[in-house]
């Protein structure tokens, strides 16, 4: 997986496109976005290092660079979807400048505003209303229609606009084999919404036109009850472990990679009594460039009463009746009236790590799930919430154990417990983790199943599931992913394929993920060079979310630093130990004697950094605020007082 840095986050304080991009650099992208706000004098430099081959450009967002003479930077000083024929020709000519950059740098594609319906603008109402918590009254809904509405009466002109705009930037796109990307934006005055953007890719069937999907925008939009989004969780809802990591030639379309096939791990999340489709009600746990994990919340449903409906909530026919039994696999053809859960509350989150040496993905599937009154479960299955459509090899601390083949087995599924799925386009593995998960092969599918005491789900209990996985590319023969779950402890657990020596901090689990307790805000260890087909992952508990954290390898030369999440009190990471002896640090740089002082440690050159201390309280704060005894990079002491609200900042040289 690449994951660009867009330059938007760093441009506004550089002169030079070198040090632009080196900056990027020390936090571990290779790969940038070039943003709206690129001033003329930083492309000489920009253009230096792609051709240098020490960055490279996945992207531009339109105008790129600058236009000459604008005394202000945005994505929108111009659109293609604007009334005034003046701006139109304006937009087209920046644009078509945009596109023949890229084609020099060589990025694949070019992000473009398409404009905004004149008309009041009302979404900043809508938002100031969402964040009371009134987005389900009376005055929220009459002023979202009334918006609607008038949206609707002002959009198709400027639409026509925009169509005969990108008729004529096809050609250009066609000749430089640059993809135009549209991005939809967080208001409903913006163009296109998704319904229009749908029917405009439609109507161009151009491989050079996209959609540019934006998850902050998606979300805030999805907030307002302004998109139709895709987002039932109850049925067919489902994630590859190994897409993406074959090596035949993959295309991303809507999403999904074109390859061999892998195998799919579909989740079922029905329980007696509740509603038939719940709302994903997604929300970002936690990003990074090498951990990542998506929450999904058990809060809303969608209304029943939509069954079966004969117009949409607009009045609009519907465009797929014969979907109407799916309320959720219709939605984007309509807006669904939301109803809270009957009876599911918590949330359900996936992570994933990047397969950073190209073969091996590992993840974990996990539930955190109570209900709001008792819920008794069959005993004979238990509560099915994971199914993959074939049977497995099925591995007992290391011994292959019989699954049958289409015939019914069953048996619990406790660490040390994997199921091995392979298909031509790659490897997928279950794994089992804690008490009272079970599974069952019955009629050519595997199913995990969970068992609460008793079969009730108690009300107000929470339950917790866990299934970490792996997904493995098809370079990997069996005894390749064998030895890959021996090395990271789960195929006989409490054993892994790492030697290494803590010199601070303790080991709580390695299972699959190397769990460890800082002490005094990090965790330090040596890993010896060994053979892994994986970087390990790496979960640092008792940090602190209000302080930058770190991973350093002592062993390496510099820049060998990369800031690293922290949520909840724990930091992740992943640890390379495969290319020469590794000396880890992995914590904070600063801590300080008030947990709730805000520390930010943050690059700004080669040899200085910024230290940031605030304080977002109402009461003044006195403290003190040190470097780590093992971080290498620089040393800091400093008592300061702070006032609420307050922050002092400081430049640092670093010391080695």
């Amino acid at each position: 997986m690449i994951v660009s840095l867009s330059t938007r986050w760093n441009a506004g304080r550089h002169e030079r496109g070198e040090t632009m991009l080196e900056e990027i650099r020390t936090l571990g992208f290779s790969h940038v976005e070039l943003g709206y706000d690129l001033t003329p004098n930083l492309v000489p430099g920009v253009q230096a290092e792609v051709k240098a081959g020490t960055i490279a450009v996945t992207s531009l967002h339109a105008y790129c660079p600058v236009p000459a003479g604008l005394p202000f930077t945005s994505p929108e000083p111009f659109t293609l979807a604007s009334n005034d024929t003046t701006i139109r020709a304006s937009a087209a000519h920046y644009l078509q400048n945009t596109i023949r950059f890229a084609a020099e740098l060589g990025a694949g594609a070019v992000v473009l505003h398409a404009g905004n319906v004149e008309c009041r603008v009302m979404t900043p109402k809508l938002i100031e209303l969402c964040a009371q918590g009134r987005q389900y009254d009376d005055e929220y809904e009459k002023l979202r229609m009334k918006m609607i509405i008038a949206r609707e009466k002002a959009a198709p002109t400027q639409l026509a606009h925009l169509y005969a705009g990108l008729e004529k930037i096809l050609p250009l796109l066609e000749e430089t084999r640059r993809i135009l990307a549209l991005e939809l934006l967080p208001s409903w005055e913006a163009i296109p919404t998704e319904i229009e953007l749908e029917k405009l890719l439609q109507h161009f069937n151009s491989p050079w036109l996209r959609a540019w999907h934006d998850l902050g925008h998606g979300q805030v939009r999805e907030n307002l009850g302004l998109t139709p989004s895709k987002g039932s969780m109850s049925e067919g809802t489902w994630f590859q472990p190994a897409t993406g990591l074959s090596p035949y030639p993959t295309l991303p379309v809507d999403g999904q990679p074109q390859s061999v096939p892998t195998p799919s791990v579909e989740t079922l999340f029905q329980m007696p009594g509740e509603y038939r489709e719940l709302h994903s009600a997604p929300s970002t746990y936690l990003f990074s460039p090498e951990y990542a994990v998506g929450q999904g919340n058990f809060a809303w449903a969608y209304d029943p009463a939509e069954n079966g409906a004969a117009k949409t909530p607009l009045g609009h026919d519907y465009q797929e009746p014969a979907k109407q039994g799916q309320i959720g696999k219709n939605a984007w053809t309509s807006w669904y009236h939301l109803v809270p859960t009957r009876l599911m509350s918590g949330w359900v989150r996936l992570h994933g790590t990047p397969a950073s040496l190209g073969d091996v993905r590992l993840g974990k599937y996990q539930v955190h799930l109570s209900t709001k009154e008792d819920v008794p479960i069959a005993a004979e299955t238990g509560w099915e919430f994971l199914r993959v459509p074939m049977v497995p090899r099925l591995y007992v601390d290391g011994a292959l154990a019989p699954t049958g083949s289409q015939s019914a087995a069953t048996g619990a599924f406790p660490r040390g417990t994997v199921a091995v799925f392979e298909t031509p386009g790659g490897t997928a593995v279950l794994c089992g983790d804690g008490t009272g998960l079970t599974y069952r092969v019955d009629k050519g599918a595997f199913i995990l199943a969970y068992r609460p005491g008793n079969n009730v789900f108690a009300k107000g209990k929470a339950s917790e599931i866990a299934v970490p996985f792996l997904g493995i590319s098809n370079r990997l023969h069996l005894n390749d992913v064998l030895d890959t779950l021996a090395a990271f402890g789960i195929l006989r657990p409490g054993k892994v394929g790492y030697p290494h020596q803590i010199q601070r901090g303790t080991t709580l689990s390695s299972y699959a993920f190397w769990r460890v307790q800082a002490k005094d805000g990090a965790f330090e260890c040596q890993i010896p060079k060994v053979a892994l087909t994986a970087m390990i992952p790496v979960q640092v508990e008792g940090l602190n979310d209000r302080w930058s954290a770190f991973v350093v390898d002592r062993k390496r030369p510099a820049p060998n630093y990369r800031p690293i999440p922290v949520r909840d009190q724990c930091g992740y990471a992943l640890l390379d130990p495969t290319d020469a002896d590794a000396d880890f640090f992995v914590g904070h740089p600063l801590t300080c004697d008030n947990p709730n002082v805000r520390l930010l440690v943050s690059w700004k050159e080669p040899g200085r950094w910024y230290v940031e201390a605030h304080n977002d309280g109402d009461a003044a704060i006195k403290t003190s605020i040190a470097s780590d005894r093992a971080w290498p990079v620089f040393a800091f002491k400093q008592d300061v007082d702070l006032a609420p609200g307050s922050s002092r900042i400081w430049e640092v040289e670093e010391t080695r």
